[in-house]
């Protein structure tokens, strides 16, 4: 059964609705093309909770392991070294002056201010967009960014980083430095927070990318090998 979760012009978090994919006007449509494109690949795994994609080993599409993964994909992500947190990550350099100062609600939540979630957090994406995003936002656990990082697959494994250069969450200054340190292979773009959301496209480019590279060097390494 399919579905899309839209919200009305003005509406909360608290006013969410479920339409019809086809029923929301804009770039909606277009974000299914990712979707798709992964679909294709049976060998691919999605954590994009995390704005990970790991390309996996197992021919199972809905695996999420990250032990099977052979590769990680970032997107404007925090990726933290063993014993560092989210958090020391994240303000490791100055925050963008559209940013606003997140306070934990009585549950220990971070919750974005929904009148300054589209200038902070999606600036590219269009009213309603932004209205469907902050509508159905979910909070970070305050607990979850002060726990230290287990050892990252990205020391193991190859890495492919797009930086959002017009970021306004997390300043691209860090997401050059973590692709760097990282070694990834990078990509930097004039996108904001949400590109899996306001530039589909280029995220698919870079996913594509990604798998054609690690198919080549396995095609070579099995000649070779």
């Amino acid at each position: 059964m399919g579905g899309q979760v839209g919200v009305l012009p003005g509406a909360s978090r608290r006013d969410v609705l479920l339409v019809r994919p086809d029923a929301v006007p804009g770039r909606w449509p277009e974000v299914g093309v990712l979707g798709a494109v992964l679909a294709a690949f049976e060998d691919i795994g999605r954590n994009v909770g995390r704005r990970e994609i790991g390309l996996c080993r197992r021919r199972d599409r809905r695996v999420h392991e990250r032990k099977s993964a052979v590769a990680g994909l970032h997107f404007c992500s925090l990726s933290p070294d063993e014993g560092e947190t989210v958090a020391e990550v994240f303000y490791r350099d100055k925050a963008s002056a559209q940013a606003p100062k997140l306070t934990p609600d009585s549950h220990g939540f971070l919750w974005m201010p929904e009148d300054r979630f589209s200038a902070a957090w999606c600036q590219h994406a269009r009213p309603e967009e932004a209205a469907l995003l902050a509508a159905t936002q979910r909070p970070i656990a305050v607990a979850a960014i002060q726990e230290k990082a287990p050892k990252p697959s990205w020391k193991v494994k190859a890495s492919w980083y797009l930086i959002a250069e017009e970021d306004r969450m997390i300043d691209p200054a860090t997401q050059r430095f973590l692709a760097h340190r990282m070694g990834a292979h990078v990509r930097s773009e004039k996108v904001d927070h949400a590109s899996l959301i306001t530039a589909p496209e280029l995220v698919v480019r870079t996913v594509l990318e990604a798998v054609t590279s690690l198919t080549a060097h396995r095609s070579s390494t099995q000649q070779h090998g």
